[in-house]
């Protein structure tokens, strides 16, 4: 099998090309003998564009967003945004992170994968970051009344008083307390 170097070096380097500032860091893994995946760090102004540029890319254009997530890093910029993508034509795929800052939006990639929509929802309901331009813009796995980031790493470990009460204030009295109990045969 051929090495991909050749290949993910190309399409690193037509990104510099078009954004000689966005790309702050370049990290090749090796995984096994032969599969080696690249990660790009970005500056928060290029990253629409960087994956705009992907998406449209010559050799074979990276069409596959595979997942997006963040992690609380706790440093500044507090979050680091990372989209896993992938190219079903050159059988490749490139990682983004992206640092942001705490109150900074990000522009959403909606427009270039669809299936964006969830995973920015979902960034947005555990973290806090703000997606401008998402055409269904809400809470997905919380409720909407619901005060915090559960996934921010200065959310207290017990939840806020807030999350203790919440579901005795929404279910009808005892609803709780009652548990049926199912028996497997």
């Amino acid at each position: 099998m051929p090495d991909t170097g050749n290949v993910m070096a190309r399409t690193v380097e037509y990104l510099r090309e078009l954004y000689p500032s966005a790309i702050t860091e370049v990290e090749r893994l090796r995984l096994g003998r032969v599969r080696r995946d690249w990660t790009i760090s970005v500056k928060q102004f290029y990253a629409y564009r960087i994956l705009k540029a992907l998406k449209d890319y010559p050799e074979g254009n990276y069409d596959f967003l595979v997942f997006a997530t963040a992690v609380d890093t706790q440093k500044n910029p507090r979050f680091k945004l990372i989209y896993l993508i992938r190219s079903i034509k050159m059988a490749r795929q490139i990682t983004v992170e992206v640092p942001v800052a705490d109150d900074l939006p990000v522009e959403s990639v909606y427009e270039l994968w669809h299936a964006a929509d969830f995973d920015e929802r979902e960034i947005y309901d555990m973290y806090g970051i703000v997606f401008n331009g998402h055409p269904n813009f809400k809470r997905i796995l919380m409720p909407e009344d619901w005060e915090g980031f559960p996934l921010r790493k200065d959310y207290p470990l017990k939840g806020n008083q807030f999350s203790n009460t919440y579901l005795d204030r929404k279910l009808p009295e005892g609803q709780l307390k009652q548990s049926k109990h199912v028996r497997m045969p």
